[in-house]
């Protein structure tokens, strides 16, 4: 009976982990991508010229 329960409480807590990892995964990366592109605003890209050609820092 209680490998039994002990299998449940298993299957229990890796079902909880990977549920937490897939809520957070998207958000982390949704978190990212608005913070990338709200930085893209407050600091636009800088370019000079090198022989006549745009050249974009970083």
């Amino acid at each position: 009976m209680s490998e039994i329960f002990n299998k449940i409480v298993s299957y229990v807590c890796a079902a909880v982990v990977w549920a937490a990892a897939l809520i957070i995964t998207p958000l982390v990366w949704a978190c990212n991508k608005v913070q990338s592109k709200l930085s893209e605003i407050q600091e636009p890209e800088k370019t000079s010229l090198v022989n006549g050609i745009p050249q974009t820092e970083l």
